[in-house]
């Protein structure tokens, strides 16, 4: 199957919150999934991003260690 995505949430989100996000990716213009997220992190790395400020990634995901 092509582009299967899963739009998921956190707890303390109302069903509203979810329709306005979805309302907010139709626009014109609007963010991509890559455009703010970023490959996963080794967990070994994890110390190093603190050290730096990347102040456009917005989530960053850690790969625990094989």
């Amino acid at each position: 199957m092509r582009s299967w995505q899963t739009i998921t949430g956190v707890h303390n989100y109302e069903p509203r919150h979810l329709q306005q996000a979805i309302d907010f990716l139709a626009l014109p213009g609007a963010p991509t999934f890559s455009d703010v997220m970023v490959p996963p992190v080794p967990l070994a790395e994890l110390p190093a991003l603190f050290e730096r400020a990347e102040p456009t990634i917005l989530r960053r995901t850690v790969a625990p260690s094989a």
